[in-house]
């Protein structure tokens, strides 16, 4: 639905030379975790700021989600190796998250049917409520399908991010500091300030 905005970027792809170091302040909002790397996602982030820029990063608490039921917190060693080799877990992310929505109760057609997710591009791409069922519309080859972005491909603890983010400032050497984390007071979030 952004369609009235100047720019589109997505924080997969490397960051244009027109946008380097343009920012005072970059805030991401409920993003990272829809992301195929998150080191590289972050790497991204920090390319927008002017030296000295701020990030303010909110992501999900999994144990608030149905991410809980199934997603792992994968250690750092994860993450570079997705930096390293992009792609490389790009169809386990996607096949995990939509074994997930299948088994979920919630997400199950009325007839009270489980793998509701239909490998068919003709298939109905409206659920039972009349909204787009994305997990109709994960098919084909997900690196060329834009709504694959739409599930989470990483979703921590507290604990779990806080450890993702502190690795990654070891494994970037002085990259950045990380300034605040906060737990969310109205939400079931993560806050950080880079």
């Amino acid at each position: 639905g952004a369609n009235e905005v100047s720019i589109r970027y997505s924080i997969d792809q490397n960051v244009p030379e027109d946008l380097k170091g343009r920012f005072d302040f970059c805030v991401v909002s409920h993003v990272l975790e829809h992301s195929d790397g998150l080191i590289k996602a972050v790497k991204n982030l920090l390319q927008f700021l002017k030296p000295g820029g701020i990030a303010y990063i909110v992501v999900p608490d999994k144990c608030h989600l149905v991410d809980d039921e199934w997603m792992q917190e994968y250690p750092i060693e994860h993450h570079i190796d997705e930096l390293r080799s992009p792609g490389i877990y790009d169809v386990d992310h996607d096949r995990d998250a939509l074994t997930s929505l299948n088994n979920h109760p919630e997400l199950q057609n009325p007839s009270g049917d489980h793998q509701v997710f239909q490998n068919d591009p003709d298939a109905d791409l409206e659920d039972r409520f009349g909204e787009p069922d994305f997990r109709k519309l994960l098919v084909g080859n997900p690196a060329d399908n834009p709504y694959r972005f739409a599930i989470h491909k990483h979703t921590y603890s507290p604990q779990g991010w806080n450890r993702f983010f502190a690795d990654l400032q070891k494994f970037m050497v002085d990259e950045f500091d990380i300034v605040e984390t906060r737990y969310g007071a109205e939400r079931q979030d993560c806050h950080f300030v880079l």
